[in-house]
């Protein structure tokens, strides 16, 4: 067997064969729909979001915020 380097860039968690399809992006990254599971980088941050699904949805915010149901946007918890 050969083995290859796993290299995804702003991944922190991905599969273990090729693509090697990204689990988890690094925070201001998300999981693109592609076939591969690129990281791609947010345009618009939601601030204080640590973990996006989209480019747009919050999946975890910092902690003292809370997420919001419609999921864009992370804020103090009062």
């Amino acid at each position: 067997m050969n083995c290859v380097t796993k290299t995804k860039p702003n991944c922190l968690v991905s599969e273990d064969w090729a693509p090697f399809k990204c689990i988890q992006c690094e925070n201001k990254f998300y999981v693109d729909s592609t076939a591969e599971a690129n990281c791609v980088a947010v345009v618009n941050i939601i601030e204080n979001c640590q973990e996006y699904v989209t480019e747009s949805i919050c999946k975890k915010c910092a902690p003292g915020t809370a997420l919001t149901s419609d999921k864009k946007a992370c804020l103090l918890n009062v």
